[in-house]
């Protein structure tokens, strides 16, 4: 049950936790070696491991990130028509698409594109610049909806999903790699998460004392996304430098 309060909550708690009683998962960035009766855990990859240069350019910084994106998608693209990618016409999979043509030519197998034509969610205007750009065949999976009936039962899996009723969804994308032979599929889908818009460094300027550029920096989001300043300003300056015990605290509506 805290397990099912958490997820339709959004808390979804510690990594290890499953909805299974007495089962735990491993956790990213660890390894579980179990020998006998004895189990170790080791972690192998920490992002707090990295942190950032105390002198940076911004230069060198976007040169240092393009090396390291480029050598990511470089380890994946061995095996030339058998790799395909997922591209919604974002920032992030167009970045990928882009190298990984670069980097094969015409070799990439070709790409997937989820189109929803309702209101303004129909992005194909983006996806269809990279296609044209590079030559790409482009596959477009249109219009689907929660738990629509495509004629196999819904799936039994593991553990519940937030994407789970697209189900019928997933497995089109599945038969359209299978039909073309794909054995490697890209998709920007970690950069929405890695390189999501957070506003937690306007915290780092405030405890570096700059407080003036970090109230600078409020006022234009503040103004762009038409959010109370004053709402922003205690999230990010406020809040974070309270003592833990009087800080907000997350906690699942009461109804669940």
């Amino acid at each position: 049950d805290e397990y099912v309060a958490g997820f339709l909550s959004g808390a979804a708690g510690a990594p290890e936790r499953t909805i299974w009683r007495g089962v735990g998962s491993v956790a990213p960035g660890t390894l579980v070696r179990q020998r006998g009766t004895v189990r170790a855990r080791a972690v192998f990859w920490r992002a707090d491991h990295f942190l950032p240069a105390e002198q940076s350019d911004e230069r060198g910084d976007r040169d240092r990130f393009r090396a390291l994106l480029e050598s990511a998608v470089r380890t994946r693209v061995q095996d030339g028509e058998r790799v395909w990618a997922q591209l919604s016409g974002g920032l992030d999979s167009s970045a990928v698409v882009a190298l990984a043509s670069r980097l094969c030519g015409a070799q990439l197998g070709g790409t997937v594109t989820l189109v929803d034509s309702m209101g303004e969610g129909d992005e194909r205007a983006f996806s269809q610049a990279v296609v044209q750009q590079y030559g790409l065949r482009n596959e477009q999976v249109t219009d689907f909806w929660p738990w629509q009936d495509d004629g196999a039962a819904p799936p039994l899996t593991d553990q519940p999903a937030p994407m789970y009723p697209y189900f019928a969804r997933e497995r089109r994308i599945g038969s359209v790699l299978r039909e073309n032979g794909a054995r490697v599929v890209l998709t920007g889908l970690g950069a929405d998460h890695y390189l999501y818009g957070s506003l937690d460094y306007i915290t780092d300027m405030a405890t570096a004392g700059r407080v003036g550029a970090a109230l600078s920096e409020l006022t234009s989001w503040s103004v762009a996304t038409r959010q109370s300043f004053w709402r922003l300003g205690r999230r990010y300056l406020l809040d974070p430098f309270l003592p833990r015990a009087l800080q907000p605290q997350a906690s699942p509506p009461a109804w669940l």
